[in-house]
This record gives C-alpha cells, sequence and structure tokens, in this order.
C-alpha cells in the first residue's frame, strides 16, 4: 500500500498534469482525489529512484531559454512568450464546432481536419467522464464525431499530460491539446523519451490564467441550489442565455 504522499515538486506547485504518473516505470505514482484537488501518492516499495518523475514536472527546474532553442532552433527573444512566427485568429466554420466551441471552437476544427487529412490518428482531448458529467477526463478522439464532447473550458484539475503513457505506446501519431503547463511536461517528457517525440504530430496550447479546485463546483452548485446527483451536464460557460463569452450552465437529469 502507499506509505505516503510525494510531489517531484514542493505541493504548493503541483498542477496535477499527471506527467509523474505516466513517466514511472514501475507504477509506484498515482494520483488519488483529496479534497478539492489531487494528491500525488507515492509507494516507496516500488520506486527504484530513477528521478524521471522529477525531471518531467512543469514545476520543476527547466531551462525555458534551452527549451526553445531545441525546439525551435531559434534564440529566444523573451522568455514568457518566446519566439511568435506567426499570429491571426480564427473560427470553426462547422456550425456544431462552432456553437459547441467555447470561443470560436477553433483547436476543435484544427484538430478535425487533421483527422480528416489522416495526419493524424487521434488527439488527446478533454471530456466529461460518462459516469460522472462533473468530472473532466482526459481521452483520444480519434473520429471528429467525438471532438464536441471534448468542447468546452473545465476549470478544475485535469491530469492531461497522463495520458503520455498511452501515447508512448500507440502505434499512430496524435495531436495534443492541453494548458501551458501540460504542453511544458510533455517537452520535457519528449526529451527524456525518444519515441515519445516521434508520436507527437502537433502541439496545441490552450490560453490559461490559472486552475480552480473542485471547490468551485461545490460552490456553483449550492449557488445554483442543486445536488451534484441531479445534474446531468455542466457548462462553465455556456452560450446558451446571453452569448459569448458565457454562462455557467447547468442541466438536470428533470430536463430543467
Amino acid at each position: 500500500m502507499p506509505r505516503n504522499v510525494f510531489a517531484p515538486c514542493p505541493p504548493e506547485l503541483c498542477c496535477y498534469c499527471g506527467a509523474c504518473v505516466a513517466v514511472c516505470p514501475t507504477d509506484a505514482i498515482t494520483l488519488q482525489r483529496r479534497g478539492g484537488a489531487y494528491a500525488v501518492v507515492w509507494n516507496s516499495d516500488l520506486c527504484t529512484e530513477c528521478g524521471l518523475c522529477e525531471r518531467v514536472c512543469p514545476s520543476n527546474e527547466v531551462d525555458i531559454g534551452q527549451m526553445q532553442r531545441l525546439i525551435w532552433r531559434l534564440e529566444p527573444e523573451s522568455l514568457f512568450v518566446g519566439p511568435v512566427l506567426q499570429s491571426g485568429y480564427g473560427r470553426a466554420l462547422t456550425d456544431e464546432l462552432f456553437n459547441n466551441g467555447q470561443s470560436g471552437g477553433l483547436l476543435s476544427a484544427v484538430v478535425a481536419s487533421l483527422l480528416a487529412q489522416q495526419a493524424i490518428d487521434g488527439a488527446v482531448v478533454v471530456g466529461l467522464s460518462a459516469g460522472d458529467p462533473l468530472l473532466p477526463e482526459p481521452f483520444v478522439a480519434t473520429k471528429a464525431s467525438e471532438l464536441p464532447q471534448s468542447q468546452g473550458s473545465k476549470y478544475v484539475p485535469v491530469p492531461t499530460a497522463a495520458m503520455i503513457k498511452q501515447v508512448a505506446k500507440s502505434q499512430g501519431r496524435v495531436a495534443f491539446v492541453g494548458l501551458p503547463c501540460q504542453i511544458l511536461a510533455l517537452r520535457k517528457a519528449e526529451s527524456i523519451l525518444p519515441r515519445l517525440k516521434n508520436k507527437i504530430y502537433l502541439h496545441l496550447g490552450l490560453f490559461c490564467a490559472g486552475m480552480w479546485t473542485f471547490g468551485l463546483l461545490d460552490h456553483l452548485l449550492k449557488v445554483a441550489g442543486v445536488k451534484s446527483g441531479q445534474v446531468k451536464r455542466f457548462r462553465y460557460r455556456g452560450h446558451a442565455w446571453r452569448g459569448w463569452p458565457g454562462d455557467t450552465e447547468i442541466e438536470l437529469t428533470d430536463g430543467k
């Protein structure tokens, strides 16, 4: 049994990305839901002290300048922004992806296009658990029809980088949609797992301004006057009422 709680970085810096779980060769690390977030649980009996968990952790030491040189082959002009090769804006052209998207459905449209062109075999995205509409879970979408269920912001912890293990073992190539911390974990993992780098066709990063705990869900449900067991579908920013940028929308099992 796990003996204690361990983290490759200070607990207050943990972003619950799950990368440490993915790269552990002996499965000595697991994530367990505790309170408003996750805890990194370490089984000291299985640990071989290989140090991979510390090396892949996005909150641990990282040389951003060196990483930019390796990835872009460019000298960094700004360590905060990184090299900007081109900028623009867009939206999904299909009504379903546009109307169901958070801010235009652009990344979903990019993934759908890559799947249609057979440039990728799948994409790491985040949907909601089949057994719990309040619990976000990462999965690999292999068909464009699966993308709508992954759309919409989830402002609570999601261990998307835990998918690194599945991606490394897969036969095809994938696009990886993630937050900056998760993309950083993936980049670090690619530097120590050569087979992984060949699996990633495209890194698609999302804008992020921070992360709440699951306590946010408890608060919103309390304000709405509903219990978690009544919830059929939950959107942090639904567009049905006042349009973009959206309002919290909760659909109940009785249709309300």
